[in-house]
């Protein structure tokens, strides 16, 4: 499995879950830490350890 489609899974375990503002942002040559962020807002706490659970 390549990064962009780890990243894919995780854009899309957060639509599953039902978060809002799903985002996916390339950052390759920005920063050596990553290739991509998926970033996404959670109503509650229980719901972005759900969608954390889901990405995993």
């Amino acid at each position: 499995m390549d990064t962009l489609e780890a990243a894919r899974i995780a854009y899309e375990a957060c639509l599953s879950k039902k978060a809002t503002d799903v985002r996916l942002l390339e950052v390759t040559g920005l920063t050596i830490v990553a290739d991509y962020f998926v970033i996404c807002t959670a109503g509650s706490s229980t719901q972005a350890r759900a969608i954390a659970d889901e990405a995993r």
